[in-house]
């Protein structure tokens, strides 16, 4: 369940809410209906006492009837009219009754249309209780991650072999990066660092570990015309939590979904040949779906970066049927560069891989490992070159796990970083 899905149970719970509210109308409506006094039969019942004024002397009636209160007789008596019967209508009209509906009048149905309603508002009640049980309480699978974490990156760094990831949590921030390190029984949740969590990934720079990514606006609703980023990329030193912010022209970012860059995916750094580029999701086609791949370089240790650019991959053009998750670069050797990623073209999904001579044409994918997709995504996603993390597309669910993948697609259990969340 993504952010959402999160929103939109949140809905149902406010239609819940007015639903409990047109429930409680409807009672009230109820007992007023069946309890409130009559007025105007009262009135009828009393003016019947009363002779017709047209039998009477005009004169002799208004002094007859002078000290009845609330009666205009005058008026009454000079047009002629009977006492009676207009002050009977007058009464009346003073307080009309309210005209219901037909279906309203009818006490059966309203009742059962109040008990539909009371049984709506106790389900929606109940999925967001759920919702903010299961998007509140953080706890580790079976395989050791929590059921959010996925944009798994594993680097060597300074003698230390980490991992990061990024968790959900609604109450801070809503994306809250983690770091894991093999030679640590525990997992490190940089809590006060959510400006990084959307998008994280980790790299080396200066032989130092460093976090990439962005922070994320807590509506993330297209019908709100709202972007999932806040257009600001920030870069964080895990040895001394040092961060700044990177200076990137965010007007030059490809992305047709949102009103600004959305940054919707994992960040990959890859440095080669003297200069870091990053990778990073664009969305060059209006209204969703089309997602491709951007980049931008840098020359001075990620101070400043160049504008975006689309890379080109050999048979993959930008269409509404051709969805790439996010691209994960690696060095090969001094002349090439590689890519894996998770990808669905069409109905076939998986993790692909491919090669370049310059970091920005890319050659033909070659499927390295197919896997079920699910609309535009897959729940299996490569970790660099050598691994890939089985993610969570759905509720609560114990399926986050991390896997050795080898040349031939072939997976094998990996538990070197099988820790738990601390909290």
């Amino acid at each position: 369940m993504d952010a959402v899905e999160v929103v939109l149970w949140s809905l149902l719970a406010l239609l819940g809410c007015a639903m409990v509210f047109a429930f409680l109308h409807c009672v009230v409506e109820e007992y007023e209906a069946t309890h409130r006094p009559d007025p105007a039969g009262n009135t009828r019942a009393t003016l019947e006492a009363f002779p017709d004024l047209t039998r009477l002397d005009h004169l002799c009636a208004a002094a007859g009837y002078k000290s009845v209160p609330g009666l205009s007789v005058e008026r009454l008596v000079a047009t002629g009219a009977s006492f009676g019967a207009t002050a009977e209508n007058e009464a009346e009209g003073a307080s009309p009754a309210k005209k219901r509906p037909v279906w309203y009048r009818r006490r059966k149905v309203r009742m059962r249309i109040c008990v539909a309603a009371a049984l709506v508002a106790v389900a929606a009640i109940g999925v967001l209780v759920y919702v903010l049980n299961i998007e509140g309480v953080k706890k580790s699978g079976s395989y050791g991650f929590e059921w959010t974490e996925r944009y798994g990156t594993i680097v060597e760094c300074g003698g230390k072999h980490l991992m990061s990831t990024r968790m959900r949590y609604l109450g801070r921030g809503k994306y809250i990066p983690v770091i894991r390190y093999s030679d640590d029984d525990n997992a490190h949740v940089l809590w006060n660092y959510s400006m990084v969590g959307y998008n994280p990934s980790v790299f080396c720079m200066n032989n130092t570990p460093h976090l990439i990514g962005s922070a994320n606006v807590e509506v993330h609703l297209n019908l709100l015309t709202s972007s999932p980023s806040t257009g600001r990329i920030s870069i964080l030193n895990l040895d001394t939590l040092g961060l700044f912010e990177a200076n990137v022209p965010m007007d030059t970012c490809f992305d047709e979904m949102f009103p600004q860059c959305g940054l919707d995916s994992k960040f990959s750094m890859l440095y080669w040949k003297g200069h870091w580029t990053a990778y990073i999701r664009s969305n060059p086609i209006p209204g969703g779906g089309g997602r491709y791949v951007q980049i931008i370089k840098s020359y001075d240790r990620c101070r400043t970066w160049s504008n975006f650019t689309l890379i080109d991959i050999e048979g993959v053009h930008p269409s509404k049927h051709s969805n790439i998750y996010f691209f994960d670069a690696y060095n090969v050797n001094s002349t090439h560069v590689g890519a894996r990623f998770p990808a669905v073209f069409g109905h076939a999904g998986g993790i692909f891989e491919t090669y370049s001579a310059d970091s920005v044409h890319w050659s033909t994918p070659r499927l390295v490992r197919s896997a079920v997709a699910y609309g535009e995504r897959t729940t299996l996603h490569p970790v660099g070159r050598d691994h890939a993390m089985r993610i969570n597309l759905h509720l609560d669910s114990d399926e986050v796990q991390l896997f050795n993948m080898y040349g031939n697609g072939s997976l094998s259990v990996d538990t070197t970083f099988a820790t738990s969340v601390i909290l």
